[in-house]
């Protein structure tokens, strides 16, 4: 997935636009709730030395909340890093697709050619739908049921 099939994604699925909110940084948005204004995703470009890589090319990724359970298992897929410039205890970083080129050597070809490999699409959409219910307002459909049965009784 590239950086701009992520951006049309989070646009559809979730109803926000990006936010870019860093004047010197334009390479940098962010994504979050209406309600809560938590980021449930950051996109940005970074060079492959900050992700332990040998090549210094600048990559598209992304950050995205996640169960720390999870976030272990998913560092051992290609395409995953600990998270760049975050908790990399509940986030992780995920390499996207730069003009259609996918990688697809495993994790100790691309740890051996100091390359990046591309996370793969389904990893992507699965772990922003958790990052998406990870930062959700928590309680709210809950709280908005109860309020709406009190206004029945009454």
């Amino acid at each position: 997935m590239t950086r701009a099939q992520l951006i049309q994604e989070i646009s559809e699925h979730y109803g926000t636009e990006p936010e870019y909110i860093f004047r010197d940084e334009p390479d940098i948005c962010v994504f979050r709730h209406a309600g809560n204004r938590k980021w449930f995703a950051i996109i940005m470009k970074v060079s492959g030395r900050l992700l332990g890589l040998k090549d210094p090319e600048p990559l598209d990724v992304v950050n995205f909340k996640a169960d720390p359970l999870y976030i272990g298992s998913m560092l051992r897929e290609p395409g995953f890093h600990p998270a760049y410039h975050m908790n990399k205890t509940h986030w992780i970083t995920a390499v996207l697709e730069s003009d259609g080129k996918r990688g697809s050597e495993g994790p100790s070809e691309r740890k051996a050619s100091g390359s990046a490999a591309c996370a793969a699409d389904e990893d992507i959409q699965m772990l922003l739908d958790q990052s998406f219910e990870l930062t959700a307002v928590k309680g709210w459909h809950d709280k908005r049921k109860s309020l709406e049965e009190t206004e029945e009784w009454i």
